[in-house]
């Protein structure tokens, strides 16, 4: 059995799963490195399409595993300044175009579906349909809308409508959710060109639901320390003093709408962000349809990795 994994390396998410699965070939394409490293080939002859990378076939993968590829961009390319982007157009379509083919093997998700499923407004409809409780959100550039909303719900937090890094000379940046208390003056002079998500403050601990095929992991996720000021939790994943994480169970009802919210977005995998107020109401803010589940497992012992393999060995 092959399984195709499109991904940035380093990925130990990879060999976290081969290991369970040690008679599977996994081959990895990582658009990253692509072209300088790999050449891809798409050769439709006599109504049939071959599809190779590096001269090896991919047409014939059972399962493509859609990870976390990242693209160049357009001014790493070795070309006059004129033509660059009219390469990089040529190099992601080579890339992407891949994302719509293989109809026979088994798909951890469809890309179309994981960038559909990253749509925070369309998540929260859904979400809303399926019986979940979802805070007040504005989605915004206009200052007077973003004034008027802090009157209603005092204390909000903001974040980005994606999850790209801020490239400043060279140093990556993470853009985390953040606290905007009621009493605090923001400036929000750039707001107009980048428009920004405001959300209703949910006060409780974190849980994070993994959903895989028709598995679920929960896990609840503690802030200690000084890490207890903050609102984003991610803010602590590189340091473990920071965190405490262990398993919980949902209600059972939860379960279900979690398992409904994934299906309906057609994925096979989801990452979902809920809290449990000081009340023991249960919110979502969140699904990451693509989002990372190693830590979870490293630090919970959760069997995320074996269930992704049976998850494999069940669809072939």
């Amino acid at each position: 059995m092959k399984v195709l994994v499109i991904t940035t390396k380093p990925d130990a998410h990879v060999k976290m799963v081969a290991r369970h699965l040690p008679e599977w070939e996994f081959q990895i394409f990582d658009p990253f490195r692509f072209p300088y490293t790999n050449g891809i080939t798409y050769l439709f002859e006599n109504g049939k399409m071959e599809i190779s990378l590096d001269k090896k076939n991919l047409s014939d993968a059972d399962v493509v595993w859609f990870r976390k590829p990242n693209y160049l961009k357009s001014t790493k390319f070795p070309v006059s300044e004129n033509l660059q982007e009219f390469a990089w157009n040529s190099y992601k379509r080579s890339v992407i175009w891949l994302y719509d083919l293989l109809p026979n093997s088994f798909w951890v998700s469809r890309p179309n579906n994981i960038i559909k499923g990253g749509n925070k407004l369309y998540q929260m409809q859904l979400a809303t349909k399926l019986g979940f409780n979802v805070p007040d959100t504005l989605v915004t550039n206009n200052v007077t809308e973003v004034e008027r909303f802090r009157l209603r719900h005092r204390d909000i937090v903001t974040k980005s409508l994606h999850n790209e890094f801020v490239d400043d000379g060279g140093e990556l940046y993470a853009m985390y959710t953040t606290r905007l208390p009621a009493e605090e003056k923001i400036d929000f002079s750039g707001l107009a060109i980048s428009p920004a998500i405001f959300q209703q403050m949910i006060v409780g601990p974190d849980i994070r639901v993994t959903v895989i095929g028709n598995k679920i992991f929960a896990t609840e996720i503690n802030k200690k320390g000084t890490l207890q000021n903050e609102v984003d939790w991610r803010l602590g994943v590189a340091d473990n003093r920071k965190l405490k994480y262990f398993s919980t169970t949902l209600p059972e009802n939860l379960n279900e709408m979690c398992l409904a919210l994934v299906r309906q977005m057609s994925l096979e995998y989801g990452a979902i962000d809920l809290m449990r107020d000081n009340k023991g109401k249960y919110w979502f803010l969140e699904i990451n349809p693509n989002g990372q589940w190693g830590f979870i497992e490293l630090q919970t012992g959760q069997q995320l990795s074996l269930a992704i393999a049976d998850l494999f060995r069940n669809q072939v």
